[in-house]
């Protein structure tokens, strides 16, 4: 037997997922030559793959095309989930894109990543309109274009922003760890005695990068302490080496800081870095912190204090909760959930106390 042929079942079931995904609802499957080049076969293994399609009864000839026969719908009656995000975001956000994949496959159903390069990219308006039953969005930055804003408030009931708040909408953003948590950081950095407590990061100040200085902002103001936010002007190819050109500029003004609070572990590696070359030592001279729950934090040298938040997948599945409930009319407060779960992991990096003023 040929090769192409013994392919035909790794082929068919490619195509099959598709068509029970609904890929293919809005027209015709693509032709077999084009299939054929997509999955590196001949057009003869593709024909074969879609036969046995229509001995199954999900593909059917219209014409001179062939048409997903609606069937897929009653074979697999679970979650459709779509993760929207931005394409420059990718590598970021495909970790929310495999949690959200394991819920929806908790449900029997499945998950959808959409990537789009803008505002106005038509895969953006066509995952928001598309036939998904919770569409979680992490929203495109600067102004929303009319259509975008308009098939966000139709669709509002099953769209769940991710990491922002869209305030004018009542769309209210989701996350293991909500800007909110900058206050167990800030907390802990007070009660070393710290009353200059500056904000470092890595993205520009807008969206996600605004709450969080605003609501350090607040807490500082709690505490009777103060500080400065500093935050590249705009973002770098590399956060980490934007992070460090940021903290250069940062130490130029305050060559000798009490007490850093890093945004992420992008501005926490280029910080470090920074710091390094300043001769500063991070903890005896300086506390430093960051607003970050992955593992590497405590693998840096010296360990970076930071959080141990929920999973993913656990306010995924809350959110798909609340959906399914049609509990999204109005306003959740998901940090009230999600905040007594998150815990302070310190490091060696916040062992510096503020010495009292001779």
């Amino acid at each position: 037997m040929s090769r192409p042929a013994k392919r035909t079942p790794e082929v068919y079931q490619m195509i099959a997922e598709r068509i029970l995904r609904g890929d293919y609802s809005r027209g015709p499957l693509p032709s077999t030559r084009k299939l054929g080049a997509e999955f590196g076969v001949s057009k003869f293994t593709i024909l074969r793959a879609f036969r046995q399609a229509e001995k199954e009864g999900i593909l059917a000839l219209k014409g001179r095309n062939r048409i997903a026969t609606g069937k897929s719908a009653a074979r697999k009656k679970g979650l459709r989930i779509a993760c929207v995000v931005p394409a420059r975001d990718l590598a970021s956000s495909f970790h929310w894109f495999l949690s959200i994949d394991n819920i929806a496959s908790k449900h029997d159903g499945s998950a959808t990543l959409v990537d789009y390069r803008s505002a106005s990219d038509p895969r953006l308006t066509l995952a928001l309109g598309g036939k998904y039953d919770v569409i979680f969005l992490d929203p495109p930055h600067g102004q929303l274009t009319p259509l975008v804003r308009r098939l966000l408030k139709e669709n509002q009931a099953r769209i769940v922003p991710l990491y922002e708040d869209i305030p004018e909408l009542e769309l209210w953003g989701i996350d293991n760890m909500p800007v909110d948590a900058v206050d167990l950081l800030v907390f802990h950095l007070a009660s070393l005695g710290h009353r200059k407590i500056h904000l470092l990061g890595s993205l520009p100040l807008i969206g996600r990068q605004k709450q969080l200085v605003d609501r350090w902002t607040s807490r500082l103001q709690a505490v009777g302490a103060s500080g400065e936010p500093f935050f590249p002007a705009m973002e770098s190819d590399c956060l980490a080496s934007g992070a460090m050109s940021t903290a250069r500029d940062f130490l130029a003004a305050h060559p000798a800081p009490e007490a850093i609070l890093f945004a992420d572990l992008p501005a926490a590696i280029g910080g470090y870095r920074a710091l390094w070359e300043a001769g500063i030592k991070i903890g005896p001279e300086t506390s430093v912190a960051a607003l970050t729950c992955e593992p590497e934090a405590l693998l840096m040298t010296p360990s970076l204090t930071s959080l141990e938040v929920p999973s993913r997948e656990s306010v995924i599945e809350e959110a798909v909760k609340a959906v399914l409930k049609g509990a999204t009319a109005t306003r959740r407060n998901w940090a009230e959930a999600v905040i007594p779960q998150i815990r302070l992991l310190q490091g060696e990096s916040s062992s510096a106390r503020r010495r009292p003023a001779a």
